[in-house]
């Protein structure tokens, strides 16, 4: 039977913990290691590493012997783990202590890249990524990492390779630190004999050997020398050498965040963080997470805050925002005794230089594309490959060759991304006139031919608004309109209204210049429409008149039917009723004309809400009955959706709530398969309202404020106005009146401020109800007085009607019950004519509990 390994308790290595007051976790802790492995240090079942043995000896500022772990004094019999061979650590290895302010964020990488070696017995590794990104930093802590101390019993070789290594020097010095004599080294002349006999040298050692910055896979190759028991890892810009070197084993380092970029300043230069936080925070992108550019801009904002007045940290900081040249000309002297591999002694290191070297290796036609390649958006921003090789008038090789170089990355199938600093240090070469003519023509005639596809008009909008501007600053107007007018269906679908703004100002002034009536038409229709979609009514009245009066001009008889029926249905909740019946029926005819059935459903639509107003239900039913079957037929389901909910709120008004929940999730459904969110905001309001009338108040409230929070995303003005009229009604009736107050208040001034009447006098109804609620009798009057004159202006029988119940209100308050039955009787018929069961059905409750009530008297 085998005798077990006989082991001794190293008391005194505990007593000097104890005497510390310390826990075995505690010493763990500060070593980086387990708390078994103290324990089993501490029982004498293991022996620490020659590293580690440094490490107790220092913590506990005692001698080996002192700990009861000299090496000497262990007898082989015991049968314990103990080292012999000294920790061979290469003396061109940089400390740690110098690096570790460039460590931030890198966590992570550092700990899953040292597992990662510590299990690859005899294997490779590789870390790419772009110049100044860190890889030496994050390379040098690893080596000093202490689970690779410990894995790597035997030691630690490091060679900087660089565009130009000194490849038998380097070997030459291996060889010193493996202990061979002159008389071996004068028989080894050449590389391959050298890396032969070093790895002879090396036997079975377990060692880490590090190739920091390899530029060419031949040379990188020579220094894979290691026995089966070691680990190679090498650092490279170039994706393609990292994996042929590695194959799978290859980390890609990225950029830092803006929140590690922003802590990495705040580490470098405290004095400014605070106050300019801000500017930072767009410095940090401008360079977009570069360490190496971020620690740069540091030392330099550090110099200026310490050397002189406030004003000169604050100047800087606008300079380096502004001035792309003056972020890539930053740089840091070397000291003389720090070799990096491509700088010379004493030289300088900045980020212009450090991408320099990358560019310089490229044959002319490759760096000529990456020129070409800065009038891209940097990162975050992609662009497909078919743009690249369009826009830089080149093939796919020499793509690749940018590519392999780390210049340009892949980002997505077919796409690719380049970074801020690499896009500055391009376009601060000379450039190429034609490149940008053929960036606009590339993109505007994608536009074109993809204006339906709103997936790919979404992934390039970005640069084609770049795109847009840059056509029109060159005058290049023709196609300026022409791309734009190809993509306003897509700006009006997406609700960009500032860009659709921008763009339509523009090409107005294109229009105009170019003598285009026909341009202009088109425009002022999609000012019209933009403006109709943010419930500005005015704005899009303005728009449509401006419109019909040069499409009358131009006799363009399909233009002149869109602009009767947009104008038509802006028109239909204002006061000029008459005029909005007018264009609307002069487009329908205009329609029939044409014998197109597609808009015909609109003006089905808009005159059936014509007539829902005129208190003409029956009329209004069968109009939107004859639009909704138009709609079906041309599968035209946005105003299928509009439709549903003009029928809906006829049911709601019957009180045939359950026909109307059927058609507003009919019409609800459709509105989601379109991603319509205007028409879903309105459905969820009008849900909201059929819940509150079926006394679910705590869902109707629900549902009105996702209806609040889908128009204000679309910044849809008139909904977020007339769904905020209906949470303060709410509100009001469940006696939260300051809440009440608060939406009332910001729904009224919406509604004044888009001049939509219908909805001011519908709010001053509610607002007048709530002041009622207050005891605010002299103002509930003056907006009861205000909502019936405006009523009788718009000839809106339901506004009258409701107008005139507030007045009976207010003349029962008075003591004036004859006025106040007259006001109800009024309203009443009115109400019985509109066939609007729940409003008269209200309003008979009010009159029966309070006016024919023997306890109704004025208050």
């Amino acid at each position: 039977m085998k005798q077990q390994p006989i082991s001794h308790r190293r008391e005194r290595l505990r007593d000097a913990r104890l005497r510390r007051h310390w826990s075995q976790q505690d010493v763990a802790d500060q070593l980086n290691v387990t708390v078994v492995t103290i324990s089993r240090w501490e029982q004498g079942v293991t022996t620490p590493s020659f590293y580690f043995l440094r490490q107790l000896c220092a913590l506990f500022e005692l001698s080996a012997t002192e700990l009861d772990l000299d090496p000497h004094k262990e007898t082989t019999s015991l049968d314990i783990s103990v080292d012999q061979t000294p920790f061979l650590l290469d003396p061109v290895l940089p400390s740690f202590q110098q690096e570790q302010h460039q460590l931030i964020g890198r966590q992570k990488e550092i700990q899953h890249i040292a597992e990662c070696l510590c299990s690859l017995q005899g294997g490779t590794y590789a870390l790419t990524g772009l110049p100044g990104v860190g890889k030496t930093a994050l390379t040098i802590a690893l080596a000093h990492h202490p689970q690779v101390r410990q894995h790597f019993r035997d030691g630690i070789l490091w060679v900087g390779l660089g565009p130009t290594p000194r490849v038998i020097d380097s070997l030459s010095r291996w060889g010193s630190l493996l202990g061979l004599n002159a008389s071996e080294v004068q028989t080894l002349t050449t590389a391959d004999a050298w890396a032969k006999y070093l790895h002879q040298r090396i036997g079975n050692r377990r060692l880490l050997l590090i190739l920091d910055d390899a530029w060419d896979l031949a040379e990188a190759v020579i220094f894979h020398l290691g026995g089966s028991q070691c680990t190679h890892l090498l650092t490279t810009r170039f994706p393609s050498l990292a994996y042929a070197f590695a194959r799978e084993q290859v980390t890609i380092l990225h950029e830092l965040t803006e929140t590690d970029s922003l802590a990495l300043l705040h580490q470098l230069v405290p004095q400014a963080f605070e106050e300019h936080l801000p500017e930072l925070r767009v410095l940090a992108q401008t360079v977009g997470g570069l360490p190496l550019a971020l620690l740069l801009l540091g030392h330099t904002l550090q110099v200026q805050a310490l050397s002189g007045p406030p004003r000169r940290l604050s100047q800087a900081l606008h300079e380096l925002n502004q001035n792309m040249y003056a972020r890539l000309q930053m740089a840091e002297p070397l000291p003389s005794w720090k070799e990096i591999p491509g700088y010379t002694a004493g030289s300088s290191i900045s980020l212009q230089l450090a991408i320099a070297m990358s560019v310089r290796q490229l044959p002319d036609a490759v760096q000529e594309a990456l020129r070409a390649l800065a009038v891209f958006p940097p990162k975050p921003y992609s662009f497909s490959e078919v743009a690249a090789l369009a826009v830089c008038n080149t093939s796919v090789q020499i793509l690749d060759t940018l590519i392999d170089s780390g210049l340009i990355e892949p980002y997505a199938a077919g796409r690719y991304q380049i970074h801020q600093t690499i896009a500055d240090y391009a376009r601060l070469q000379a450039s190429d006139p034609a490149v940008e003519n053929r960036l606009v023509t590339f993109f505007l005639h994608f536009v074109c031919t993809h204006q339906e596809d709103t997936q790919a008009l979404e992934q390039e909008l970005y640069i084609i608004t770049q795109v847009f501007q840059l056509a029109f600053l060159r005058h290049l107007y023709e196609p300026f309109l022409q791309g734009m007018l190809a993509l306003l269906p897509f700006l009006e679908c997406q609700r960009l209204y500032g860009l659709a703004d921008t763009l339509l100002t523009q090409g107005r002034e294109a229009a105009l210049a170019l003598d285009d009536q026909l341009s202009l038409a088109h425009i002022w229709l999609a000012r019209g429409k933009m403006a109709e979609l943010r419930g500005a009514f005015l704005q899009a009245q303005q728009a449509f008149v401006e419109g019909l009066e040069l499409v009358r001009q131009l006799g363009q008889q399909e233009l002149l039917a869109h602009f009767l029926v947009s104008l038509g249905g802006t028109l239909v909740d204002t006061e000029t009723a008459a005029q909005a019946e007018r264009c609307l029926v002069e487009g329908l005819q205009v329609i029939e004309e044409l014998d197109d059935n597609a808009p015909r459903c609109l003006v089905f639509q808009y005159l059936g809400e014509l007539a829902d107003n005129m208190g003409e239900m029956k009329k209004a039913t069968v109009l939107y009955q004859q639009g909704l079957a138009l709609a079906r037929q041309t599968q035209n389901w946005k105003i299928a959706s509009a439709l549903l909910q003009d029928l809906g709120t006829v049911e709601v008004r019957r009180g045939v709530y359950q026909e109307a929940e059927r058609l507003y999730q009919e019409g609800l459904a459709y509105a989601k398969q379109q991603h319509d969110q205007q028409r879903q905001s309105a459905l969820f309001m009008c849900l909201g309202m059929l819940a509150w009338h079926q006394h679910q108040e705590q869902k109707a409230v629900e549902l009105s404020l996702e209806s609040l929070r889908l128009a204000r995303e679309i910044d849809q003005q008139m909904r977020i106005s007339s769904v905020l009229q209906n949470l303060g009604m709410m509100m009001r009736e469940q006696h939260q009146l300051l809440q009440a107050e608060a939406y009332l208040q910001e729904s009224l001034a919406l509604a004044r401020h888009i001049g939509h009447r219908w909805l001011i006098i519908e709010t001053l109804g509610e607002w007048g109800k709530l002041q009622l609620k207050q005891d605010n009798f002299a103002q509930a009057k003056a907006t009861f007085d205000e909502m019936h004159e405006q009523a009788q202006e718009m000839n809106g029988p339901l506004l009258i009607a409701l107008a005139l119940f507030g007045l009976a209100q207010m003349a029962e308050h008075e003591g004036a019950r004859e006025q106040a039955l007259a006001y109800i009787q009024t309203s009443k018929t009115i109400l019985d004519e509109l066939h609007n069961r729940v409003l008269y059905q209200e309003i008979e409750d009010w009159c029966t509990s309070v006016l024919l009530s023997p306890e109704g008297t004025n208050s």
